[in-house]
């Protein structure tokens, strides 16, 4: 690969990655904030239990 896209897909690569990070924190304020209205305990049927396996 020619030096001259060495750059450009670096700078692609760090947006890319930047809108990830963003993305991600934006997920777990929003996790957050349900489990703030969860009980903290949470009983869950041998069904449920099974999917989160």
């Amino acid at each position: 690969m020619p030096r001259f896209f060495h750059p450009l897909i670096m700078m692609l690569a760090s947006a890319t990655h930047r809108e990830l990070v963003a993305e991600i924190q934006y997920l777990q304020s929003g996790i957050d904030f349900l489990r703030s209205k969860l009980p903290k305990r949470v009983t869950l049927t041998e069904r449920e239990r099974h999917n989160w396996e």
